[in-house]
């Protein structure tokens, strides 16, 4: 309401006018008051925003977990042969859920141990787990590596062979013992060894079934795959020995005469001498014997596969010597090895192209044989 003045006509302004001067300074001074809380909020959710989408933009995905195939290429090929013959299990859809790749991170790359469940392997024959690995060890055995040259064409890697026989004084040789369990093999040579070290000075080594289960052999078994490997190892390292001019004793039942067959190939392709030992000794006298119990343990079912009895051995058909120690004592046999070694000229360092007689040190060879244009 306004309220004017008679005689002048002035407007004055009016009580109320004031209370409403009052209330719109307490309103203005309000909205004041709530614009920097607002400001603020407002500032928080732009830079949470921005946080977000940077966070985004940075982002990198974690790598695909490798599949089976690509961890262990040959996975189908063990399992086609584990579930070899296995019936097929079924599974509802809706109960077989997808795989899942792990995250955020990969378990590192290795072959993955195939684990089947119950209803898959319940019925099925075990793997011959044997038999795999000598078929992988065949097919790695007809495997030769481009790259791998023992000699360049044309150039002597080694020492000459000759030259060090003739050093030595000795000429490097495999002697091959072979035979049944107590035939005497391990006797025969532990005192040929002790003949030639200490009566001849010869550098001698004995590589037996012993020293090789506890080292070189030690992952093999009994199996005819394992014990070729066996013997096939063992001709290795004795081509290695001889060939360094050390007279190598092998002692293994090796029953099986294509892999001793094999073992002397190896070193007439090497050009080292090879001498076969068979210890004859029939199986009567062996079971009399018996050094060990083995025979009495095959008797009361505790061995099965043991050679001889219940697993072949082949006889070898033209050993270089045979022993038949049952008729022979210790240092005859030891003896009648050496005569072999010297009318071959191996306990000499210089070439012999004639079994005449050699002496061990060294010296000429004395050949007594007369040729047959000498007796015209």
């Amino acid at each position: 309401r306004r309220q004017r003045c008679g005689s002048c006509m002035g407007r004055y302004a009016s009580p109320i006018d004031d209370d409403d001067d009052f209330d719109r300074s307490r309103r203005v001074q309000a909205a004041g008051t709530m614009r920097a809380p607002l400001a603020f909020l407002g500032g928080m959710v732009a830079a949470t925003l921005l946080l977000i989408a940077y966070q985004q933009a940075m982002y990198k995905p974690p790598p695909p977990c490798p599949t089976a195939e690509a961890i262990c290429p040959n996975i189908k090929g063990v399992l086609g042969e584990v579930l070899k013959g296995c019936p097929t299990p079924e599974c509802p859809q809706a109960k077989c859920p997808t795989p899942r790749c792990p995250e955020p991170r990969c378990p590192e790359p290795f072959c993955p141990k195939v684990e089947l469940p119950e209803s898959v392997t319940k019925g099925c024959p075990s793997p011959d787990v044997a038999k795999l690995v000598a078929e992988h060890r065949s097919k790695m055995l007809q495997h030769v590596g481009a790259n791998i040259i023992e000699c360049a064409p044309g150039k002597d890697c080694r020492a000459d062979r000759a030259q060090r026989f003739k050093r030595l004084g000795q000429q490097g040789v495999t002697l091959w013992f072979t035979g049944l369990s107590g035939a005497g093999k391990t006797t025969i040579t532990e005192a040929l060894e002790r003949e030639l070290i200490f009566k001849h000075g010869k550098t001698v080594y004995r590589i037996d079934g012993d020293n090789l289960r506890t080292g070189l052999t030690r992952d093999l078994g009994f199996s005819p795959s394992d014990r070729g490997e066996s013997v096939r190892r063992a001709s290795e390292t004795a081509a290695l020995f001889a060939d360094a001019g050390v007279i190598t004793m092998v002692t293994l039942i090796s029953p099986y005469r294509e892999a001793r067959n094999a073992a002397r190939s190896l070193h007439r392709d090497k050009g080292l001498p090879f001498l076969e030992t068979y210890l004859d000794v029939p199986l009567d006298v062996l079971r009399r014997r018996d050094p060990k119990g083995l025979y009495k343990k095959v008797d009361a079912g505790e061995i099965k596969g043991f050679t001889g009895v219940d697993a072949p051995y082949e006889e070898p058909l033209d050993p270089e010597v045979t022993l038949r120690t049952h008729e022979l004592s210790v240092q005859e046999c030891v003896d009648h090895v050496i005569r072999q070694l010297e009318a071959r000229g191996l306990l000499s360092g210089e070439a012999v192209d004639n079994p005449a007689l050699a002496p061990p040190d060294g010296g000429v060879v004395v050949d007594l044989i007369a040729r047959g244009e000498a007796l015209l």
